[in-house]
């Protein structure tokens, strides 16, 4: 005994048929985007509490945005951006002084 499909979902089947797909897709990127907001918070707070604590810097904001900049690559590239930053953040400090 075959079921019959609703005449409703019949015209729609179509439409339908990638549902989970495209469900699937979206609860990936919502995860990916809960892994990357997690990963610049602990990057964030990291900094913060070494700038405080190690380097007793008086107000340690630089260091926060730095890890957020320095996690705005794509994967391949998160090293190389970070010592970019910090290369420019040496010479940048050099010129103050």
């Amino acid at each position: 005994m075959d079921e019959e499909v609703p005449p409703s979902l019949a015209a729609r089947g179509s439409a339908l048929s990638g549902y989970p797909r495209a469900a699937l897709r979206r609860a990936r990127e919502r995860l990916a985007t809960g892994v990357r907001l997690l990963q610049q918070a602990l990057a964030t707070t990291t900094a913060w509490v070494i700038a405080d604590l190690a380097i007793d810097h008086y107000h340690p904001f630089f260091a926060p945005i730095t890890a957020v900049i320095a996690l705005n690559a794509f994967l391949g590239q998160r090293g190389a951006n970070a010592l970019r930053l910090l290369q420019q953040v040496i010479v940048g400090s050099e010129a103050v002084s």
